[in-house]
């Protein structure tokens, strides 16, 4: 009778080919941002890795009772004609048949000086790849942050490309923002060369022991 693996190695072996260490390549938190300043077309925001392309964005702190320590974001404002885009400095190259991951922090409401709801979308994209997401801004409304995750995988390569977020106002949408936070940017995790060596000897133990047990 020919040898099999036992289940466990096989599920132990599946496990091992899909893991591996991420080559994350990006992460933007903002926290270096100084607190209530505004951005507008062409300028850079100042302690962040991003600009403004169009509109205005402002720099905010999500704990009112601790605004030096707290943790820290960024609003696009939003109107129903152009909104507000901002784009990475940092340029990325994509390569053709690689799975990538760009993920952020979005909060659903935000408060805003006027009563509202104001109704918003935030799009988020790279070389054309785009997720959305929709919110509001209402006067006394609070932070909900949700994370967002856009996994692709680029047919062709694309070379220089930034990461590019827009937001624009639904209707009579002329106050708030909509908050963005924690970018980040990563490819598919794929397993390292130490991996490869550890699965091939761990396959020729378990097939050593297999063929002990048919003997």
């Amino acid at each position: 009778m020919k040898p099999t693996l036992p289940r466990p190695a096989i599920l132990a072996a599946a496990l091992l080919m899909t893991t591996g260490a991420a080559q994350a390549s990006y992460g933007e938190d903002f926290n270096g941002i100084s607190l209530n300043a505004g951005y507008v077309s062409a300028e850079t925001i100042a302690g962040s890795d991003f600009g403004v392309i169009y509109g205005v964005a402002f720099t905010r702190f999500k704990d009112p009772f601790d605004p030096l320590l707290a943790d820290r974001y960024v609003g696009l404002t939003v109107s129903p004609d152009a909104g507000t885009a901002i784009e990475s400095s940092t340029l990325f190259n994509l390569d053709a048949g690689v799975q990538y991951k760009l993920s952020f922090d979005f909060s659903k409401y935000s408060g805003a000086p006027g009563n509202g709801p104001f109704n918003w979308n935030l799009t988020a994209s790279i070389a054309g790849y785009t997720t959305t997401v929709d919110g509001f801004s209402q006067f006394g409304a609070p932070l909900e942050w949700h994370k967002v995750d856009l996994y692709f995988t680029p047919a062709a390569d694309h070379l220089m490309v930034p990461i590019v977020f827009a937001a624009v106002g639904m209707a009579n949408a002329v106050y708030g923002e909509a908050p963005i936070d924690n970018v980040s940017f990563s490819t598919a995790p794929v397993p390292e060369p130490g991996s490869w060596a550890m699965l091939l000897a761990g396959l020729g133990l378990v097939g050593f022991v297999a063929r002990r047990r048919q003997a």
